[in-house]
């Protein structure tokens, strides 16, 4: 009987360790896993501040776009006056050449479009 519960008792403490063992496992896991979800939730976030500041800009140039201002400014241009002549240009130079239609828009860098975008809210607005 003696001998018996040292054995049990063996098997227990051995029981015990691995139990041990796992429990700082997992809690080493959670520690990597809360720092994986706040870097998660800062990139995020930081996602989040950047579409609304674009979504921002977006509203301001339409504003900008839709004021007396810009419509002075575009009833100038004879383009705008009369219909504009400079589309019908492109189209024939990409039917000319036979390419297959795609907006001019997405062949110019994103850079030089907003530069270019930057340039004429400044004309407009100053």
């Amino acid at each position: 009987m003696l001998g018996e519960n040292d054995s049990i008792l063996s098997d227990k403490k051995m029981q015990l360790e691995n139990l041990l063992a796992q429990i700082a496992a997992a809690r080493s896991f959670l520690g990597q896993l809360a720092e994986l979800c706040s870097a998660k939730k800062e990139e995020y976030d930081h996602r989040v501040k950047l579409r609304m500041s674009e979504d921002a800009a977006i509203s301001e140039a339409i504003s900008i776009l839709n004021s007396d201002a810009a419509f002075d400014t575009f009833g100038k241009v004879e383009a705008t006056k009369f219909g504009g002549t400079g589309a019908a240009f492109l189209q024939r130079a990409e039917v000319r050449r036979h390419v297959p239609h795609a907006p001019v828009a997405a062949k110019v860098a994103p850079a030089v479009v907003q530069r270019r975008a930057s340039q004429f809210l400044q004309k407009v607005a100053g």
